[in-house]
This record gives structure tokens, sequence and C-alpha cells, in this order.
């Protein structure tokens, strides 16, 4: 199993488009501003497991952090940072407005026709689309075998 850790960029304009960007292993990861809770349920019901084997798991729960966060999402960026223990053991964090984003690493392809079918666009107004076209180009990348 790859044992690669991976960073998600949803960076806003400040008017509500959100460009993401994935990263494999970064260099510089994600800090400052708040970091969100994620609830102990979102992982294995009734559990309360901060872990998980399962990347998609990990992002969808960051999301779904993001998505009980009270503040306003149209003008906020976040931050996912899914940590690997060189195991294959997952730990995920993610942050309201960091100060410091993830840089380094390998960038990832975000396919052209993840955020829009049939359209080359880079940047949504969508906050889970961008999420999710980040969470494929991770996929991608762990099925190529890094």
């Amino acid at each position: 199993m790859p044992n690669s850790s991976y960073s998600i960029m949803l960076t806003n304009d400040g008017a509500g488009t959100f460009t993401p960007v994935a990263r494999r292993s970064p260099s510089t990861t994600p800090s400052g501003g708040t970091a969100l809770t994620i609830p102990y349920s979102e992982f294995f019901k009734g559990s309360t497991a901060t872990t998980t084997e399962l990347m998609y798991l990990a992002v969808d729960a960051c999301k779904r952090a993001i998505e009980n966060d009270t503040t306003n999402k149209e003008t906020n960026s976040y931050s996912i940072m899914v940590t690997n223990d060189g195991a294959g053991v997952l730990t995920p964090v993610v942050r309201r407005a960091p100060t410091t984003t993830p840089s380094g690493g390998t960038a990832l392809t975000i396919p052209n026709s993840e955020l829009f079918a049939g359209a080359t666009a880079t940047t949504t107004k969508l906050l889970y689309l961008a999420c999710d076209a980040c969470k494929r180009a991770i996929q991608n990348d762990i099925t190529a075998g890094n």
C-alpha cells in the first residue's frame, strides 16, 4: 500500500470562488488559522476514532467539519492535511484560513472535466465540488502507486 501523505488547499478569492490544489508529500504543511473539530462518529459510528485507513473517509470527515463550520464559508479558505504514518494509518486535520499553506512535494493534476463536465475550468463556487476534485486527483495518484 502506498504511504504518501496528501494536502488539499481550497483557496477562496474572497468572493466565493475556490481554486482547489492537491499535493502529495508536501514539504510545508498547513498551519495557523483555526483547526476545526472532526466529529468522532465521522470515522466509524459510535466510535471515538481519530484515524482511518480509508483516504476517502479521511477527506470526507474533513468536508463534514467544513460544513459544520459556522463562519462565512463564502470568503474563507480551507486546508486539509491527511498524514500517513507509514503503515497506512491516516490522520486528517482541517483548518480554516491557514496562515501557512501547503507547498513543495508534487502538485497533482485535477482532470479538466472534474469541476464541470466537458469544461477546462480550474475554479468553482462550489466548495464540496472543489474538495471532491482534489479527492479524485489523490485517488488517481494512489491508483498510480504513489
